[in-house]
């Protein structure tokens, strides 16, 4: 019988009263993926309070073991992806005694990555890092955090071991950073007590309500307005990956069908989406019944009053109440919402406010607005927004400065954030004191985004340095914030081609960096563009002219000349085929949106990326109803649209093996044709692809992974073949080439034969292999193969390939395979689109490389060698020093000049993964320039 009483806050101050007060009634955690099917009702996991409590309790133990080799009162840094696994460790902490920290996801860039680590370990001085074991390689190479799997605590001795009270702070949280570095917010169990007891209040939340959660724990929203509030009210929570609701909005709807759901939470971006969702989906089940929902609360992002009545509309055949959506305002210092509007639409809707209103604090927190010079604002006055009570933080960790800087003198903490006061107390927001840019929530810094431009598009017919200038706008009505770029081209003004090639190389790397398309991007003549005495461009001032409308006639004109190139060369569809591929491509990619794209158009220019051509694939043999997988090899024979519809077409009729792929055709520079590693794909090359815009880049594929074809059986033979190939492509040098693991093998002698034709090859360059690899793959079998390219794909580690690698050889190579898949994370397996069949051809394909590869001895020099170099596979060599000096520095034997050696950072498998690319880019472009292409 689920137990009906709410624990009162004044019974208990701890959070661990909290839990063991919900480990008596029989309410449940549930844990969902996008597989959850609404018949079946399905989780992929679930447990009661109770079991939660006593799995802490086992890991509290282990935990409290290893704190003993750490400092006393040292924190606990919890890095987790699974929701699941970070509310176990979270409470195993607090019952260890131990502080947890939550951690943000990670910046992809790994400049930034290291930067970010590198401050929380002094932050944070020297933590308890916990993860999983395919978490730990994100974390590494940084000094001063030492990262523990927790997959390996079970070896703990856990004998004499005796579990401390709470910590007198149960746990601290991560500010975005997106003004600097992260700040720790210290949240005490009083403040997140009175937090609770004012949404309960202010909510009106009940003993019956049934919550459902899709934000990451990282984030206070999902610790505070759900995880602890459903256990404060000792009632079933839900919860669901953010991608998995976001990719799919009719998933939120089932799963609140499905479970009777009552609260829950959506920003405004997704609510938009999921109105748009509903009127072009014909996946709606026709029985959806959303009568049990009582509140979606709304945050994190500005709340327009459209989208607000829009979405009462579009659930309202479905059974949902009226003014369901509940606007808040809330931040990490005030333990996420802490002011709700529970007015409903009406007091906007009769005020014709754009934006809703955010109505009136809870229980335990007081607001004001004040001008300027700190006085008291008038009733719909704009000042800033400051709040106070014990629902608001006190302190940031070890940082004094920051924290006497966020109170006034009298105790209120400015949140930064401009806001109106209306005549009956509610709270209207109106902007930000700081220039972050805010994209569905996620915050990102100006000059971060600029950075990066800068260092991305670079070469004669690019940008002028230091005149880059991105900052965001929300017009009147909009959904979300807008991306503006600006920019002083380093080309005529009036090159509409130019122009094209940059404006897609901007949308790219914005993309990247912000999972965001600019919506406008504006080339500028220098007197457009006046800068300081000290040569430097004024945000607020180029966005005040960008408002008032003084760009306009430039946008206007030259977007006019865009779109009529970009009509003059789209070519339209004209089959059934080539009209499919060409939807689903838009519905993936934002590049697409607002901009003529024909059958001609190659998809790697659109923004798909290596992962996306999995689902594509998937979706194309779904719409296409296509008996059999779509290999993701189609995609690069042509990767044009046409090109696809064309391949597809012929698909079981067999077609010529085409070695050398465009993965990237704009650009007049030398060509850069870059050679397969093991596994004979290009899939890895995509996103390196996208860091220059000033030559086109060619992948080399093995003939044998995509068909039956057999493999070459010799590298000298495979060279010959791609040789002759990128002849073809390219008769005349000088030439670029490198090659990629194994794959340097093949690149070094296609140099060797490029350079005995007469050609020069300026750049060769060797991305981490030695030159000798015989002794390195002489006895690999099936099973070793497999578990290496199981590791590339990030199946699992590189510390369970080396620790199972004995077990497993006693293993058939079919029991192999269904142990790594078994072992592999769900979700990167729907990343992939992986299964046993592909998986069991990438391992052959590879294993047939390495059969090449052992009888290889290079021979012979080539003029110039540019040898990039990371930290090595653990089963290759300890550490970077003998990575050096017994396998790398031999490549001197095989060039007649000196070679160059470049050290970049990351690990051997991840340096063209998305967390590393980008270092690794940017320096193999600035060597190529340096060697005069």
């Amino acid at each position: 019988m689920q137990s009906s009483k709410v624990i009162d806050r004044r019974q208990g101050g701890s959070l661990l009263e909290l839990l063991k007060h919900a480990a008596t009634s029989s309410s449940k955690l549930y844990f969902h993926t996008r597989e959850f099917c609404p018949r079946s009702k399905q989780p992929e996991s679930c447990m009661t309070y109770a079991e939660l409590y006593d799995k802490a309790r086992s890991k509290a133990l282990q935990l409290a073991s290893l704190a003993k080799s750490y400092r006393q009162n040292a924190l606990v840094l919890l890095h987790f992806e699974s929701i699941e696994l970070n509310i176990i460790w979270f409470w195993a902490s607090l019952m260890a005694g131990i502080s947890p920290v939550i951690s943000t996801p990670l910046p992809n860039s790994l400049e930034q990555r290291a930067k970010h680590l590198d401050h929380l370990s002094k932050l944070l001085e020297q933590p308890i890092v916990l993860a999983t074991e395919l978490l730990l390689s994100h974390m590494s190479g940084t000094d001063g955090l030492e990262v523990t799997a927790v997959e390996k605590l079970g070896a703990q001795s856990i004998e004499g071991i005796e579990l401390p009270q709470e910590p007198d702070v149960p746990f601290y949280m991560l500010t975005s950073g997106s003004s600097g570095n992260a700040k720790a917010v210290e949240l005490s169990s009083q403040q997140i007590m009175a937090s609770i007891h004012g949404k309960h209040k202010g909510l009106d939340s009940r003993s019956d309500d049934i919550f459902l959660n899709w934000i990451g724990f990282d984030h206070v929203a999902n610790i505070t307005e759900c995880h602890l509030h459903a256990m404060y009210l000792s009632v079933d929570q839900h919860h669901v990956p953010a991608a998995d609701v976001i990719s799919d909005p009719i998933l939120f709807l089932n799963l609140i069908h499905a479970y009777r759901v009552t609260a829950s939470f959506g920003p405004n971006f997704f609510l938009a989406r999921l109105c748009e969702t509903l009127q072009d989906s014909s996946d709606i089940p026709k029985d959806l019944d959303l009568s049990c929902l009582r509140r979606i609360n709304s945050g994190g992002d500005a709340n327009l009053t459209e989208t607000a009545v829009r979405i009462d509309a579009a659930l309202k055949p479905f059974g949902a109440p009226s003014d369901l959506i509940i606007p808040g305002f809330g931040m990490t210092e005030t333990c996420a919402g802490s002011i709700y509007s529970t007015l409903g639409r009406a007091y906007d809707v009769n005020k014709n406010m754009e934006f809703a209103t955010l109505g009136k604090p809870v229980e335990g927190i007081t607001m004001r607005v004040v001008r300027e010079d700190g006085t008291t604002a008038d009733a719909d006055e704009q000042g800033t927004l400051q709040v106070a009570g014990p629902i608001v933080f006190s302190r940031y960790l070890n940082n004094p400065t920051a924290t006497a800087d966020a109170f006034t003198a009298d105790g209120y903490f400015n949140t930064g954030d401009k806001a109106v006061i209306d005549g009956n107390g509610c709270l209207y927001l109106s902007g930000r004191d700081k220039e972050i840019i805010n994209i569905d929530g996620q915050k990102y810094a100006p000059h971060e985004l600029e950075t990066a431009l800068e260092e991305t598009i670079q070469g004669e017919n690019s940008i002028v340095p230091s005149s880059t200038v991105v900052f965001s706008i929300r017009p009147q009505n909009a959904a979300r914030e807008e991306i503006c770029v600006i920019y002083q081209p380093r080309f005529p003004i009036d090159d509409a081609k130019s122009r094209i090639r940059i404006a897609d190389a901007i949308t790219q790397c914005v993309g990247i960096r912000a999972s965001a398309r600019p919506k406008h991007i504006i080339a500028l003549p220098s007197s457009q563009l006046p800068k300081s005495t000290l040569g430097k461009l004024s945000r607020a001032k180029l966005r005040n002219a960008f408002l008032e409308g003084k760009y306009r006639e430039f946008e206007d004109r030259y977007n006019k000349e865009i779109l009529s190139e970009r009509e003059r060369i789209c070519e339209e569809p004209t089959s059934n085929t080539e009209k499919l591929i060409l939807k689903e491509v838009r519905t993936m990619s934002a590049e697409a949106f607002d901009v003529p794209v024909g059958v001609n158009a190659s998809i790697f220019d659109l923004g798909i990326t290596s992962i996306d051509l999995f689902i594509l694939s998937s979706r194309l043999q779904k719409r296409l109803e296509i008996n059999q997988k779509i290999p993701v090899g189609t995609f690069f024979t042509d990767p044009t649209i046409r090109g696809i519809a064309g391949s597809i077409d012929q698909l079981g009729v067999g077609g010529e093996y085409v070695p050398i792929v465009p993965l990237q055709k704009e650009g007049n520079k030398t060509p850069l044709f870059l050679v397969h590693p093991g596994s004979g794909d290009v899939l890895i090359f995509v996103g390196l692809s996208k860091y220059f815009n000033d030559r086109p880049i060619y992948g080399i594929r093995t003939r044998c992974l995509y068909s039956g074809d057999d493999y070459h059986k010799t590298i000298h033979l495979m060279a010959q073949c791609y040789y002759e190939n990128i002849k073809k492509i390219q008769p005349e040098g000088p030439y670029a080439i490198a090659g990629y693991s194994l794959g340097f093998s093949v690149a070094f002698e296609i140099a060797k034969l490029l350079e005995a034709d007469g050609s020069k090859v300026p750049f060769l360059g060797i991305l981490d292999s030695p030159p000798h690899i015989k002794h390195l793959i002489r006895d690999q079998d099936f099973i070793d193969v497999l578990l290496n390219v199981s590791y590339f794909l990030e199946l699992i580690t590189e510390e369970y390939a080396m620790v199972e690698s004995i077990p497993m050889h006693e293993k058939s190579e079919s029991e192999a395979l269904d142990l790594v898949l078994q072992h592999a994370p769900p979700q990167r397996l729907r990343d992939l689109s992986i299964d046993k069949p592909p998986l069991k051809k990438i391992t052959e394909v590879t294993l047939s490389f390495g059969t090449a590869g052992r009888d290889y001895d290079p021979e012979g020099t080539v003029a110039n060698l540019d040898v990039f170099w990371v930290h090595p596979l653990l089963w290759v060599a300890p550490n970077r020093a003998e990575w050096m000096d017994k396998h790398l520095k031999h490549w001197v034997n095989f060039c007649r000049s000196e070679p160059q050696f470049h050290e970049l950072k990351g690990s051997h498998s991840m340096m063209l993964n998305a967390c590393q690319l980008h270092g690794t880019a940017v320096n193999i472009r600035s060597v190529i320039r340096s060697r005069g292409l």
